[in-house]
């Protein structure tokens, strides 16, 4: 590949920006391919592989910049975020260049941690007398994906105001993913949070809700993770049609590693108050999961697409009931835990046991169906009549 380009430095077929690009993106999926018989690499040859990817990537991009500013070939955003993507692979300082690679090609300023947002940015999109790539969302992705990989959350607030107030650029779902991913490599739920609330409606996906809980979750030394949780909780009930199970076992999930602050009662001298209040935080989650759950249960009950019999019906909604069935024994495990330890009132016990008699019968009975049919299964590829060629016995 090397060589080929090598050879193009004649005017009549010097390469472009769209060469460079190719080249980039070449270097980029190399670096990411097994080299070893199996498929499967040594972690100190992937590593050493996608170094060597980023160093030669930098003798390309040095030079398209001095190309560039000779005025030989236009640099576009996707050639730029080419490079970019290829310094994802590389080490912190790799990262790090990444802002400086916006900077240098679309003349957005660094913002350091103590600097403020550079203020009408908006006036260069109408002025673009130096040739400065106009940034768009995918540049906006490579930036909240470098400031994930760096943790540095703090900038990324500020990043996206700048692109999306001053160049006025309208988020896809990719951006607002690789937003909440920054989020949830720093375990801020507060912002995951708000996040969840700004994003348009049609882009809010179980995808979506899973990565926001994920964070309350990590952020499990925050005393409002919980609330945070809540939040979210709140607009997935408004936006999705069907529940998902596994965005509700990362809500219980939260609601059960989210006790520090009834640590910090409990330091105070006050372990009973502690006690109840950390199972007054598990039954208000409970009391929340229980309808949806109901819903999920009622959707495989009672499908929308027919099918040709019954084992038909279980095998196409297994995924879906194994899920359901985990969401349950978690509900049901919760509730082991609230009534060994005495974390609820007298009055709650009744309503939380008949709870989780419901949910083990249902339980129950899944297995024992999982198991009539896997034997029903079974007996019919035994059944099945030897083709020409196979051995019938």
């Amino acid at each position: 590949m090397f060589s080929i380009l090598e050879t193009a430095d004649k005017p009549v077929r010097s390469p472009n920006g769209q060469t460079y690009t190719i080249v980039l993106n070449a270097l980029r999926e190399q670096s990411a391919k097994p080299r070893l018989p199996g498929g499967v690499d040594d972690d100190e040859i992937v590593k050493r592989n996608r170094l060597q990817a980023v160093s030669r990537a930098k003798v390309v991009w040095d030079e398209v910049t001095s190309r560039w500013r000779k005025g030989q070939i236009i640099i576009d955003e996707e050639l730029a975020c080419a490079m970019g993507r290829v310094l994802l692979n590389g080490d912190h300082r790799d990262l790090d260049s990444i802002l400086s690679l916006v900077e240098q090609t679309m003349n957005i300023s660094r913002i350091d941690k103590d600097q403020i947002v550079p203020q009408q940015t908006g006036k260069k999109l109408q002025d673009n007398t130096y040739g400065y790539v106009v940034p768009g969302r995918n540049a906006l992705s490579l930036v909240m994906k470098a400031l994930a990989r760096l943790r540095r959350s703090n900038l990324a607030p500020k990043y996206w105001q700048v692109f999306t107030e001053d160049y006025r650029i309208i988020p896809d779902a990719d951006n607002w993913f690789s937003y909440l991913g920054v989020c949830a490599k720093a375990g801020a739920s507060a912002k995951a949070a708000e996040i969840i609330q700004m994003m348009p409606m049609e882009l809010l996906t179980p995808k979506t809700y899973r990565l926001a809980f994920k964070v309350c979750v990590k952020d499990n030394l925050n005393v409002h993770a919980f609330d945070n949780a809540n939040m979210i909780f709140d607009g997935m009930a408004r936006t999705l049609k069907s529940p998902d199970c596994e965005s509700l076992k990362l809500y219980l999930q939260a609601a059960l590693g989210n006790h520090r602050k009834f640590k910090l009662l409990e330091e105070t001298g006050d372990p009973s108050g502690s006690k109840f209040a950390r199972g007054e935080q598990i039954v208000q989650a409970l009391d929340r999961l229980w309808e949806p759950l109901k819903l999920a249960q009622n959707a495989l009950a009672y499908p929308d697409i027919n099918t040709r019999s019954p084992e038909e019906e279980w095998a196409r909604t297994y995924d879906d009931r194994a899920q359901l069935i985990g969401l349950s024994r978690m509900i049901v495990a919760a509730i082991d835990k609230l009534l060994s330890e005495g974390m609820v009132s007298p009055e709650l016990i009744k309503v939380l046991k008949t709870r989780r008699n419901i949910l083990n019968r249902q339980v129950a009975r899944h297995y024992e169906k999982y198991h009539a049919m896997k034997g029903k299964s079974k007996g019919k590829e035994e059944q099945k009549p030897a083709k020409d060629g196979d051995q019938a016995w």
